[in-house]
């Protein structure tokens, strides 16, 4: 913890919110696996799940979806049941499949 009167307050803070953020992006290995194995492409559209900047965000650009789904004897962390899809598609799936 760092004391808000220290003199590199600001700086230190920054310093941990990024290293916080790295480890998380570092631990993203099931969304890794899947953007390799569709060769990064969006399973429902086919368009890169790249940002703006050529790099793959974690930022909630990017869903896992169950191909089977759970409740319908799916598993849950299978990577062959899991696929990757912006989220724009993957509302727009889910929004489907209600509406048919």
């Amino acid at each position: 913890m760092v004391h808000a009167y220290h003199p590199d307050h600001a700086k230190l803070v920054e310093f941990n919110v990024r290293m916080s953020i790295k480890s998380m992006e570092m631990n993203q290995t099931t969304k890794a696996k899947l953007y390799i194995k569709q060769k990064g492409k969006c399973s429902t559209c086919g368009l890169l799940l790249l940002n703006e900047d050529g790099e793959f965000a974690y930022d909630g650009t990017t869903n896992i979806h169950h191909t089977i789904a759970r409740s319908k004897g799916g598993k849950r962390g299978a990577l062959s049941n899991l696929t990757l899809m912006h989220t724009d598609c993957h509302i727009q799936h889910h929004q489907t499949e209600v509406n048919k």
